[in-house]
């Protein structure tokens, strides 16, 4: 995209880097450290957010914190308190070892999307294949190994609306924000040439792997009315919406400090059962969220424009990696409709008519 738009990248300022202080998976474990420096009182506490109070309540609840003369003392281990905090990834650490050597950590919502057994996984340039994943210790074991192919899971997503936050009408379609709860499956992996991306074997894992997310989100509710008109242009309404859910979350780094890899999403034809319309999600790839669903909310029309834009200076026919193929598709990149996705984006960037 940069190197189709470089006036982009020199000339528009940096992307956002997104902080979320009300975290529920994150604050808790911040507070305590903070109680750990020096005792928690009002004016420390309200620097946390608006979240900060409810949590230090529950920290006395828990018996975490102790209250004593209007502020708030750490109980128990404090150092232990520090060393359970980890400044990489939420929940729990997966350490990806390569005989007896710790490589590098990983969380556990990565671990089962690039870590399953029979995985190829790229560390510092070189290549392993995973040979374990040990769910109940925490520990990745892979063997360094080139391979001529690399590989994609597949599995299937469902997503449960927990909560509504804010939503906006727009021409064809209803934009919304709040939280969900993700259910991932893994069942198996496929083997891709290196050079030529083609199939090379399919493969089932002996347990399927399974793993809930609750996080926020930023989805799209499509009317009857354009999906009408797709099947009408002869699109495939399916492959329309699964393209610009992929070109929408390569795009979002545009807007924010992230990376592809931190977003998940899900398109869903005929209807989702919560909300009885087409519907695309997009949603953040850590719990309790980071900020980037909420922000593909406020800028939708800045993120669907670049993706229009982007797809249409594509040269390639019918999609690729460049535009709508993503190398984390949990359907293998099937049923994608490139052209489908540049008149759906064209349709829904006229202009908003009504914000609640």
């Amino acid at each position: 995209y940069f190197a189709l738009h470089p006036e982009k990248l020199l000339g528009q300022p940096a992307e956002q880097a997104l902080i979320n202080v009300s975290n529920p998976y994150i604050l808790p474990a911040h507070l305590l450290c903070a109680a750990h420096e020096r005792p928690l009182g009002e004016q420390e506490i309200e620097r946390f957010g608006p979240a900060a109070h409810a949590t230090v309540t529950y920290l006395v609840e828990q018996e975490k914190l102790k209250q004593n003369q209007g502020k708030y003392y750490i109980r128990g281990d404090a150092e232990h308190v520090t060393r359970e905090i980890n400044l990489r990834q939420i929940g729990k650490r997966f350490t990806i070892m390569h005989e007896d050597r710790a490589l590098e950590d990983t969380d556990i919502h990565h671990a089962i999307n690039e870590c399953y057994p029979g995985a190829v996984y790229f560390s510092q340039g070189n290549s392993y294949v995973v040979e374990q994943l040990d769910l109940q210790r925490g520990e990745i074991h892979v063997a360094a190994r080139d391979t001529a192919y690399y590989t994609e899971p597949f599995g299937t997503t469902d997503v449960q609306i927990l909560e509504t936050q804010e939503h906006v009408t727009q021409a064809e379609a209803e934009l919304h924000v709040g939280s969900v709860l993700i259910t991932h499956r893994v069942s198996g992996y496929v083997r891709k040439h290196q050079t030529y991306h083609s199939v090379l074997k399919r493969e089932d894992l002996a347990e399927e792997l399974e793993i809930p997310l609750e996080t926020k989100a930023f989805w799209m509710t499509i009317d009857d009315p354009l999906i009408n008109e797709l099947l009408y242009r002869h699109y495939d309404p399916a492959g329309a919406l699964h393209a610009a859910e992929h070109s929408m979350i390569a795009l979002l780094p545009l807007i924010v400090m992230g990376d592809r890899r931190d977003m998940g999403g899900v398109s869903i034809l005929p209807a989702h059962p919560q909300t009885e319309r087409a519907t695309i999600f997009i949603y953040d790839g850590y719990p309790g969220g980071i900020g980037y669903a909420e922000e593909a909310y406020r800028q939708f029309t800045a993120l669907a424009r670049a993706t229009h834009e982007a797809l249409l200076a594509c040269p390639c026919e019918t999609g690729c990696y460049a535009c709508v193929q993503s190398p984390s598709c949990g359907n293998q990149n099937r049923s994608l409709d490139k052209a489908g996705a540049i008149y759906l984006l064209a349709t829904l960037l006229r202009t908003k008519v009504e914000a609640a």
